[in-house]
């Protein structure tokens, strides 16, 4: 089975290959080691750490707290593999924290499954509107459509697009604004390579390429 962890040595490299300046970076959800992230990051302005937290744990928003506190700049949730649904009242908590600390929520979103699909990203940011809510991978294929018109309606809902053919970014383009999609590239199973061949196919643009290559994700963090 393939190791699917990072140093940051080797996530540097990526970046250098990719020509990739800064990079958001969090520990896997099963393998939670946020004290690390900050380490990494405190070694390498390059790098951004985001805090992923179980909301099911009973300190889990003193957990979030700490870390923003200490110079995270962002909360990773990943529903299905921490075994909760995005809009659970467990997860409020999180959120309230996150709007004291005006830090996002990058939260899975490749799947159509309960834990994390399109509604349950519409009930999050209706429900915590001074929270800027991004739906990591987009909806992946199944529900791109969906996501990009839950973004068009919410101000505070933006969409990952590492998972993105190019045919699939432009037809998102016709529901809601380039400054709704952010660049990701899901390493280190994701390839930040390949993700900028596609942008550059679908975004031949250069003012729209450059919101969604990094300047929408700056304003998130207030870089």
């Amino acid at each position: 089975m393939r190791d699917w962890s990072q140093t940051p040595e080797e996530l540097r490299a990526a970046m250098d290959e990719a020509g990739v300046d800064r990079a958001c970076v969090f520990s896997f959800p099963d393998t939670v080691d946020n004290e690390a992230i900050l380490a990494a990051t405190r070694a390498d302005d390059r790098l951004i750490g985001l805090a992923c937290v179980d909301p099911n744990k009973p300190d889990a928003a003193d957990e979030l707290e700490h870390g923003l506190r200490d110079g995270l700049r962002g909360l990773r949730l990943h529903p299905y593999l921490h075994g909760f649904t995005l809009s659970m009242p467990i997860v409020d908590p999180l959120f309230e924290v996150c709007a004291r600390y005006n830090a996002p929520v990058l939260c899975h979103g490749a799947d159509d499954v309960p834990a994390n699909n399109p509604y349950q990203f519409l009930a999050m940011a209706e429900r915590h509107r001074h929270v800027n809510l991004v739906a990591l991978y987009g909806g992946f294929v199944w529900n791109v459509g969906d996501l990009a018109e839950i973004a068009a309606r919410c101000d505070n809902l933006y969409l990952e697009v590492s998972t993105y053919a190019p045919g699939s970014l432009q037809n998102a383009l016709t529901i809601v604004g380039p400054e709704k999609f952010i660049f990701g590239s899901g390493l280190p199973d994701g390839d930040q390579v390949v993700t900028l061949r596609r942008l550059r196919v679908a975004l031949p643009d250069d003012e729209v390429r450059a919101l969604v290559l990094g300047g929408t994700m700056r304003r998130l963090l207030a870089l």
